[in-house]
């Protein structure tokens, strides 16, 4: 008798991303409260007190619940997603900066920078979650959102008390900055497909005079296809328009933004066509690559 199984859904775009979400607020939770986890190993590896070690919870909740409102403030003109990103990657620096701290300063410093970015990330992750989704199922995806914070605060300081013991408490920190590193992935939702520059490139003012010769190893020759979501290219476009400027293409457009766009390795040719003196260059190419 055969037995069958049923299908196996994969997760969509838009729930993949919530997870990402919350495995943010799972980090931001887990690492506020690190120095609970690492208490007395922490204190001899710094040789300081227990009870300074516990200022460094305070010090960061206290630079949290000051610095939140202006800087999301000052940061209003920054997409939400970028800032997300952009706290993620300052939470990364403060952990290893953390992890390799050779005075009770240093450590201090690196908590506070922690600190900054954590009231922040606070104050527009649920924004960034709303957007991912239509309104009726917003709930359900701040939800998901915030249950890394629950999870954190159920599993996170364990996990940590535990890899301190097995590992070292610098080892500990240094793990917790590297799952905010995955987690932080910054490019997601835009990408081209681009191959090395192999010409020698020269760059003129003029048109007449050399003016230098760029690094050719960071040149990449954009091809098509160019892929992003909807609502990021018509937010570059729009302001494109709004400012009045020029691009040159799509990703142009993405840049102004602050949009990050993955860059997919891929081989010539794979022309674009963009002046009518290139279609006979495509039409050579699809004649060699298509049967008679």
């Amino acid at each position: 008798m055969a037995v069958t199984s049923p299908l196996i859904r994969r997760p969509s775009a838009t729930t993949r991303r919530l997870f990402v979400l919350a495995g943010g607020t799972f980090v931001f939770v887990t690492t506020e409260t690190q120095p609970i986890a690492l208490l007395t190993p922490m204190a001899h590896g710094l040789g300081v007190s227990e009870s300074s070690v516990g200022l460094l919870m305070t010090a960061y909740a206290a630079v949290a619940a000051l610095t939140a409102i202006p800087l999301t403030i000052f940061a209003s003109r920054i997409p939400r997603r970028g800032l997300v990103i952009a706290t993620v990657s300052i939470l990364v620096v403060s952990q290893i900066g953390l992890a390799l701290a050779p005075s009770y300063a240093m450590a201090l410093g690196a908590r506070l920078l922690g600190a900054v970015a954590h009231g922040v990330f606070w104050s527009v992750i649920a924004q960034v979650a709303a957007t991912l989704v239509s309104r009726d199922r917003i709930g359900r995806a701040t939800a998901i959102v915030f249950a890394g914070n629950s999870a954190a605060l159920v599993a996170g300081t364990p996990l940590v008390s535990a890899l301190g013991a097995l590992l070292g408490w610098r080892a500990a920190v240094g793990c917790m900055g590297v799952i905010a590193a995955l987690v932080g992935d910054p490019a997601a939702d835009a990408a081209i497909a681009a191959a090395p520059v192999t010409d020698t490139i020269k760059e003129s003012a003029d048109g007449k005079i050399i003016a230098r010769t760029p690094d050719r190893s960071k040149l990449w020759a954009v091809q098509t296809p160019q892929s992003f979501r909807l609502e990021i290219i018509r937010r570059a476009l729009s302001e494109v328009r709004r400012k009045g400027l020029l691009v040159t293409d799509d990703t142009a457009a993405c840049e102004l933004i602050g949009q990050p766009v993955r860059l997919i390795a891929s081989t010539a040719p794979n022309p674009k066509v963009t002046r009518p003196e290139d279609l006979p260059y495509l039409d050579m190419l699809l004649r060699k690559i298509t049967p008679e």
